[in-house]
């Protein structure tokens, strides 16, 4: 028999407030006033926060170390907010680990402490979510810090960020890596010809460059100037025939090297850029799916709830979006940012859970589904594999098989339930070919039809790849996005969803 549930290894006791702030320089620690086991294996944590001297904060993240172990397949949490009586009053996150995980975990809590940092407390439940049965028991283990970071302002309009970069005539914030070819000033190019540049900016967007004295403007072409205070790679720096490159590389089709990173590697020297132009946008435009998701629409347009499980790999996950990342400039992971939309447009209340999981693909979505998704009765779903089926070299029919084969599990508990299909944007072809993965495309839309609609981010990608490089719109330079691709993925779907 599974087993579902949580331990709590050690019960703190309250303690003083002095005691319980950690000043760390980018961010407070706030260890827990008390840390108490609930009914149903969830725990109960308080934070007093009185002792930080903030009114709010772009980041927060609970880190709580857990081992799991035993019978069962993933464990699966979820975040709630607490009031003064103990009683629920909003999810805030879902966690899903892999099993037999033993270490640190994150459960993200930003948008709450955000929002009650200056209440001067706050207490969150952590239960176990999940099919009964269907997870493994997880020991968790300490304290359960509370890392709030000292950010407290955006560097950027929301929704300048969210207008889709299709309309014209002003793009806000495009990224761009300058890089030096054969010993040539560093250059990167723009996805249109600026009439007009308005600023040029580090990745962070604390830092604003100046033209003529940092960079020129050729063209559609960013080039830096000699004396420009502008950091660049040299494209040897990118690739080459070096396995020991830091901070760490990958095999090229071609037999060489490039580099990898998970960390601000890319970041670190990636541009962004805000310009107006007068060119048209040629590639591929988003459509409403509003006669494909009647069902959806009908909810969302009549301001009622709407459950939204959006369910994925590590792209689903937020993997590179700087927020998650737990860096400047703090944006949202692409999820998040759609279902806020669209309570902010729709004045719905969105039940927003995501169970995605980095490294995962289509087949293990067709095993945990019922345990992960199935059971919650969604209204609509976002499915978001592909990225590691292609690694493994699955099949056109396997992955459509096993997308249908999730399809199927969430209609049997929900006959109701409609889906977008995700369609990922591109890996870096010169670190694995894009075959088979460009055939999910095809099988994706084949699927398309009566409570099935497609998102296709491989095609707005591979538009913007015509004028610009892989690394320009990166942040591991393999298979995951910055924030620039991370809001066209945000404003990709939200069109979908009838959000202009």
């Amino acid at each position: 028999m599974k087993i579902t549930g949580i331990m709590v290894a050690v019960l703190v006791a309250r303690v003083a407030c002095a005691q319980q702030v950690l000043d760390q320089g980018w961010r407070f620690v706030v260890q827990p006033q008390a840390v108490e086991s609930q009914d149903g294996n969830a725990v109960r944590i308080d934070y007093d926060l009185s002792g930080v001297p903030l009114e709010t904060s772009l980041n927060s993240v609970i880190w709580y170390k857990g081992t799991a172990a035993g019978a069962g397949s993933n464990p699966a949490f979820a975040v709630w907010a607490l009031d003064e009586a103990g009683k629920k009053t909003k999810r805030i996150s879902e966690v899903t680990i892999k099993p037999n995980t033993d270490g640190p975990i994150p459960f993200p809590v930003s948008t709450y402490v955000r929002q009650h940092l200056k209440d001067g407390r706050a207490s969150f439940l952590i239960e176990p979510r999940g099919a009964p049965g269907f997870s493994q028991m997880v020991e968790f283990k300490e304290r359960p810090a509370l890392a709030i970071v000292k950010a407290q302002k955006e560097n950027y309009v929301l929704s300048d960020l969210l207008k889709p970069v299709w309309e014209g005539p002003r793009m806000v914030n495009e990224t761009a890596l300058p890089t030096s070819y054969d010993g040539k000033a560093a250059e990167a190019c723009l996805a249109f010809v600026p009439s007009k540049v308005i600023s040029v900016k580090n990745y962070a967007l604390d830092k604003t460059y100046v033209e003529g004295q940092d960079y020129t403007v050729d063209g559609r072409t960013i080039r830096l100037t000699a004396d420009s205070s502008i950091p660049f790679y040299k494209y040897s720096d990118l690739y080459h025939t070096n396995p020991n490159t830091k901070p760490n590389v990958m095999k090229t089709v071609d037999g060489g090297y490039l580099t990898f990173s998970e960390s601000s590697f890319f970041n670190d020297k990636q541009l962004a850029v805000t310009y107006e132009h007068d060119q048209p946008w040629d590639g591929p435009v988003p459509q409403s799916a509003k006669k494909l998701l009647p069902k959806s629409f009908q909810t969302l347009e009549k301001g009622k709830p709407l459950k939204l499980v959006v369910f994925g790999d590590s792209i689903s996950v937020g993997a590179s979006a700087s927020g998650k990342s737990i860096r400047a400039p703090w944006m949202p992971r692409w999820a998040d940012l759609v279902a806020d939309e669209l309570e902010r447009q729709y004045g719905s209340d969105i039940d927003y859970i995501n169970p995605s999981l980095g490294g995962m693909r289509a087949d293990w979505g067709r095993d945990v589904v019922d345990g992960l998704v199935s059971f919650e009765k969604p209204d609509l779903v976002i499915l978001g594999f592909g990225m590691n089926d292609a690694g493994v070299r699955f099949s056109t029919e396997q992955f459509a098989a096993n997308t249908k084969a999730m399809m199927e599990s969430i209609r049997a508990q929900n006959p109701k339930a409609e889906f977008i299909l995700l369609m990922s944007f591109q890996n870096n072809p010169k670190w694995r070919s894009l075959e088979p993965m460009v055939g999910y495309r095809a099988a994706l839309k084949a699927m398309e039809g009566p409570g099935v609609a497609v998102a296709d981010m491989w095609a707005m990608h591979g538009y913007l790849l015509e004028h610009k490089t892989y690394w320009d719109m990166t942040g591991n330079h393999v298979n995951h996005p910055n924030d620039f691709l991370v809001r066209v993925y945000a404003q990709t779907l939200l069109s979908t969803l009838g959000i202009e």
